[in-house]
């Protein structure tokens, strides 16, 4: 204590000097550091804006390449399925064309078999009539060689001489030349009937011949279209299967894009919405059309219960769009889905709208525009079923009832 007392006369001045000079040097550096950091850091405060404007910009133009690429595999999907048709088509010919193939190949099987009957019959009727003639010409062969080996000469005579007069000796002359005739005639007609036979069995070969001939044609006809028709089949296999593969790629792509959408939305809402551009009174988006064809909230479309978060304005194609308030475009996209090509404006404070199934794009992304300006035409891009715009108000990124901020001109 005396220590301390003793040296704090004296001593207090030295060490408030010391404490003063120590308080002014670390606040001296503590400044510099607080200068160095504002002077390093205010650049860097900055870097995120300029580089997320760019993001923005490198993310937009990957939106519009992924729309591209879905856009070339909607237009591959749409000729494919004319192809598809094609193929369908060319089927159902094909079909057509073997069962009446088919039916001739029935046909021609047919006549070959009743003529194969017939020429079974005439063979069995040329048989018979063949061993007529044999067993006549043996009967025949079988006298001359008993009138033969008997002396036929005058036995005949021994049979004439005979006679008991004139006129029996005329009759027995008569009755033997009759009966060499007859052996004769009988023969002659066996061999003319046989004969007969044989000409219409060739005339039934030759009609045999030609069926088989047509009929081997018409099969061969058969198997061609046959070929044809598996040909047509695999060609449907191989463009079902590249249209599964397009349409997982579109898939792919429409997530990707989404997500790229999502974010620069993201980006973008962040960027503008704390700024005030507009009055905060909307104006209707289409000065020249009234009537709505869709109102806000719930819906059926395509059969199914659907929630719309706008409303629907028709009018005919590039009818002027305006801008409902003033305000930053905040994103510009041309979709082949869902909005289609569709413009959103930030008008400050939160609110935002949106102007889809555009059929032109009038402004573009970060462009400051007025209330009633042309900022784009009615279309019916994406997903639509007919020329219109689709009007949403958005408060704080929610959708809103339009009705409940823009008035319905009458």
């Amino acid at each position: 204590m005396f220590f301390g007392s003793k040296q704090q006369g004296k001593g207090e001045p030295f060490m408030q000097k010391i404490w003063t000079h120590d308080r002014t040097r670390k606040t001296a550096g503590l400044m510099a550091v607080l200068l160095a950091v504002l002077f390093f850091c205010s650049p860097l405060s900055l870097a995120p804006s300029s580089a997320e404007a760019k993001s923005v910009s490198d993310m937009q133009n990957q939106v519009d390449s992924l729309s591209q690429q879905i856009k070339d595999l909607q237009n591959k999907l749409n000729a494919n399925q004319g192809k598809l048709a094609d193929e369908k088509a060319r089927q159902e010919q094909l079909t057509e064309q073997i069962l009446n193939i088919e039916q001739q190949v029935s046909l021609y099987n047919e006549k070959i078999d009743e003529v194969n009957k017939l020429i079974t019959a005439k063979e069995e009727e040329i048989s018979e009539k063949e061993a007529e003639i044999k067993e006549s010409e043996e009967l025949f062969a079988a006298r001359l060689r008993r009138m033969y080996i008997t002396n036929t000469s005058s036995s005949t005579l021994s049979t004439l001489l005979s006679a008991s007069s004139f006129s029996d000796f005329l009759n027995r002359y008569e009755i033997l030349k009759r009966i060499s005739q007859e052996d004769r005639s009988a023969i002659e007609v066996l061999n003319q009937q046989k004969n007969e036979y044989e000409e219409m069995k060739a005339d039934l070969d030759a009609q045999k011949a030609e069926l088989k001939e047509a009929s081997d044609s018409v099969n061969a006809k058969s198997t061609e279209l046959k070929n044809l028709y598996a040909e047509s089949e695999a060609n449907e296999s191989s463009i079902l299967q590249a249209n599964k593969q397009y349409m997982e790629n579109a898939e792919k792509y429409k997530k990707e894009q989404e997500a790229l959408e999502a974010e620069i939305q993201k980006m973008l809402q962040n960027e503008g919405s704390s700024d005030s551009y507009g009055d905060g009174q909307l104006k209707w988006p289409v000065p020249t059309r009234s009537y709505i064809s869709s109102y806000f909230g719930w819906r059926t479309l395509y059969g199914q219960p659907n929630y719309h978060k706008g409303i629907d304005i028709p009018g005919s194609a590039g009818t002027n769009i305006v801008a409902a308030d003033a305000g930053k475009v905040l994103k510009v996209a041309k979709l082949t889905y869902g909005y289609g090509w569709h413009v959103i404006i930030d008008h400050g404070n939160g609110v935002a709208t949106l102007y889809g199934h555009c059929s032109r794009l009038d402004v573009s992304v970060g462009q400051v525009v007025q209330k009633g300006q042309v900022i784009a035409g009615i279309g019916s891009t994406g997903n639509s079923t007919g020329n219109h715009v689709h009007f949403e108000v958005r408060i704080n990124g929610v959708q809103q009832n339009p009705l409940n901020y823009v008035k319905q001109p009458s």
